[in-house]
């Protein structure tokens, strides 16, 4: 059952800045390094469901769209946490501890 998203603005951001550059990894220890890690499709998929252009998205602009509609849930509080981004569970990513 997915829980209700409930973290530090560092789960979210890596203690990054609006808009600085972030990092893709195979093991994200926030949301925008997973949104910024995310290619083809799924990342394809996320976009058009928040009517972006794949070709042209930036994470943060996603990221500032999923937390201010408030749709993300979690698996968990302890890592790694996957996070769910849309009703369904279809688009996830998974956060690890640092």
């Amino acid at each position: 059952m997915a829980k209700v998203m409930s973290f530090a603005d560092d789960f979210y951001t890596g203690g990054l800045e609006t808009h600085d550059f972030v990092a893709r990894s195979d093991r994200p220890t926030s949301v925008i390094q997973a949104l910024a890690s995310m290619l083809g499709e799924p990342w394809a998929e996320l976009c058009r469901e928040w009517g972006h252009d794949p070709e042209t998205a930036e994470p943060w602009e996603l990221l500032a769209d999923l937390r201010d509609a408030g749709v993300m849930s979690c698996d968990g509080h302890e890592g790694p946490i996957t996070v769910y981004f849309d009703a369904a569970g279809d688009i996830s990513v998974t956060i690890y501890e640092d």
